[in-house]
């Protein structure tokens, strides 16, 4: 294990230690005030400051460009990564804090608890109740309304009645139920896969995985729009991380040529490539086909996530390996992938997290995957949920077409809207760009000059009773399509949504 710092500088040890303010006021009842009065008390509650908490690992980007030469601190060995502008080396947020807490600042997160909803009941899938108000729901990522589906609710409450709320306990400490073995045996039944470990989040499979079997010295290279929750696990790692353009395998490549790396450093140095099977930053499908053979020849294994596509992509739903086997293109397999992550929080309807692969590599992480170990493990009940959910995609796999034909629909209507860019010049000219490329994708995104148009847009659909999701960071607006909403509400949505964003940036 590395040296750690044995007393690190005051912002460093506040995120390290999760402390509060590193010059804390005294303690109310210090040996002066034990007899003080209620009224006392609380005077001097009301008068303390209000705790300066440090972000733990928040994903926000540091980024050096150009040549890097990182020394660790604790005298490890140098790791070179000459990219020649041709990407972004990403390094812990405890390195630069204050870098990160600008990053907040710009993507305007101060204003996240003012302007989120709060649901109080759901009619179903996709009809929810906020306030008083009844909305038809385009912003949650329940695409085959597996949430409440009967099946899945009959066999959810009769293991609630069975094991109870949670399981109360990590993995490894009495935490392990029948449930959880169940799940783990169906998904790696139904994707092929040799086993599967299963996370109490979806976030919590990805940071295991990642640090897992990652460490300061390796290289990641990682998509520039993979979710916060990737590069968050990288940070973890405290690898080497380089971006690549966003589906460019020509800027991977580029990346792999760059990395200098003399034989005697390369011998204990591992190379992930991590991707998306599908993007939720854009809706797009990554060409794992192109991935896999081109991190193949430059000795780079692959960790894919799957939590946005499986149970969407391919005939039935296995994933963003069957999408392209079934367009004759590719003959992979998930055994020629050797991690495989994925949330449960989208198709499957529920919660939790899943890595599947080899064996060996699963059982490594039994022991060595933080969040496996330590964190309480997914409620029972949610368990045998996602196993029922997999049962119904394993039985009938209409679901899963009839959602690929919605989302061609929509994804139709948006691209005619006469708000929206086109390559022939049509349209208003608004600077509106339907960034989903595949039509397919239960994911559209839409690109608009600025986050404030994005929120307006929002804001006054929501009025109209729709909800649609915001990615602040990159001023996009995102519509989530369900199987639960038909083509006349579609319809609608759209003509709505293409009034209001011709209003809003008119």
């Amino acid at each position: 294990m590395g040296a750690v710092d044995p007393d690190p500088p005051a912002p460093i040890r506040a995120l390290v230690m999760g402390a509060v303010d590193p010059d804390p006021p005294a303690p109310v009842c210090d040996r002066e005030g034990i007899d003080m009065t209620d009224e006392e008390v609380e005077r001097r509650v009301k008068a303390m400051p209000s705790p300066r908490l440090a972000p733990l690992n928040y994903a926000v980007p540091v980024r050096r460009h150009k040549h890097t030469s990182e020394r660790e601190r604790e005298g490890e060995r140098e790791v070179d990564a000459d990219v020649d502008g041709e990407g972004e080396v990403y390094y812990s947020a405890s390195e630069r804090e204050g870098e990160c807490l600008e990053g907040l600042e710009s993507i305007g997160m101060g204003d996240v608890l003012d302007t989120s909803p709060v649901v109080s009941a759901r009619l179903s899938n996709r009809q929810v109740v906020i306030g008083e108000k009844v909305l038809t729901d385009y912003a949650s990522h329940d695409y085959l309304g597996m949430s409440m589906h009967p099946v899945v609710l009959k066999k959810a409450r009769a293991a609630l009645r069975r094991y109870g709320v949670g399981s109360c306990g990590p993995r490894s400490f009495y935490g392990t139920m029948d449930a959880h073995l169940l799940l783990e045996q169906s998904l790696a039944k139904w994707t092929g896969a040799e086993q599967c470990i299963a996370y109490s989040f979806g976030q919590s499979a990805m940071g295991s995985v990642v640090p897992c079997f990652a460490r300061p010295g390796d290289i990641l290279f990682v998509d520039e729009l993979c979710t916060k929750e990737i590069f968050s696990a990288c940070t973890l790692s405290r690898a080497t991380v380089m971006i690549f353009r966003h589906n460019d395998m020509e800027s991977l490549e580029a990346l792999m040529h760059r990395v200098s790396v003399s034989p005697k450093d390369r011998k204990d140095q591992r190379r992930f490539v991590i991707v998306e099977g599908l993007y939720k930053a854009t809706g797009n499908v990554c060409p794992i086909h192109k991935v896999i053979p081109l991190a193949e020849s430059h000795f780079c294994r692959v960790i894919l996530d799957e939590s946005h596509s499986l149970g969407v992509l391919g005939h039935t739903g296995r994933g963003v390996l069957e999408h392209w086997r079934d367009r004759d293109v590719s003959t992979y397999t998930i055994s020629d992938v050797d991690l495989v992550t994925a949330g449960l929080e989208a198709a499957v309807g529920g919660m939790g997290g899943v890595c599947l692969g080899d064996t060996a590599l699963v059982e490594h992480q039994r022991l060595n995957g933080i969040a496996y170990c330590f964190s309480a493990s997914c409620p029972p009940y949610l368990a045998v949920a996602a196993t029922s959910s997999v049962g119904v995609l394993t039985e009938d796999t209409s679901l899963v077409l009839s959602l690929g034909a919605k989302c061609r629909s929509c994804h139709t209507l948006l691209a005619d809207m006469q708000c929206v860019n086109r390559g022939d010049l049509s349209g208003l000219g608004l600077g509106v760009t339907l960034l989903t490329q595949f039509s397919g994708s239960p994911i559209q995104v839409l690109s608009l000059p600025s986050l404030e148009a994005c929120l307006s847009v929002q804001s006054d659909m929501r009025d109209k009773g729709y909800l649609l999701g915001v990615d602040r960071e990159r001023a996009n607006l995102r519509m989530c399509v369900g199987i639960g909403v038909g083509e006349r509400d579609r319809q609608r949505m759209v003509a709505e949504l293409d009034a209001v964003i011709a209003e809003t940036l008119a």
